[in-house]
C-alpha cells in the first residue's frame, strides 16, 4: 500500500467534503445579508436584535462542525500514514512508555518521544 497516496486521497476527498458540506450554510448566510427569500421580510423583531439572527448564528455553527469534522477526518488520516510509515516501510514499534504515551497525550506526542 503507498501510504503517501492514500493520505493524499483522504486529503483531498476531506477538501472536498468540507466545500460541498458547507454550501448550503453559506447560501442561507448570504440570503440574509442580500436579505433575499425567504430572509427578506424580517417580521416584529426587537430593535437590539437583528433579523434573522438566530437562523445567522446556526448556519455559522454547522460551518464550524463540518470544519471540526474534517479536521478530525485529517486526524485519522495523517495516524494512519505515520503508523503505515514506521510499522511496514521502517518496522518500527512502540516502547512501552511510549504506548502509554499514546492513550494519554495522543500519537504526536508519542512519536516525538520516540525519535529521541
Amino acid at each position: 500500500m503507498n501510504a503517501a497516496f492514500f493520505l493524499g486521497e483522504r486529503t483531498k476527498f476531506t477538501r472536498y467534503f468540507y466545500h460541498e458540506s458547507v454550501k448550503p450554510f453559506q447560501e442561507i448566510k448570504r440570503k440574509i445579508s442580500d436579505e433575499e427569500p425567504p430572509f427578506n421580510d424580517p417580521g416584529p423583531w426587537e430593535e437590539d436584535e437583528p433579523a434573522f439572527l438566530n437562523e445567522w448564528m446556526e448556519a455559522d455553527a454547522a460551518i464550524d462542525i463540518v470544519g471540526l469534522s474534517c479536521v478530525s477526518l485529517l486526524s485519522e488520516a495523517v495516524k494512519l500514514y505515520f503508523h503505515t510509515l514506521s510499522h511496514k516501510v521502517i518496522g518500527f514499534s512502540f516502547s512501552r512508555k511510549e504506548k502509554q504515551l499514546l492513550k494519554k497525550q495522543g500519537f504526536i506526542v508519542a512519536y516525538r518521544a520516540a525519535r529521541r
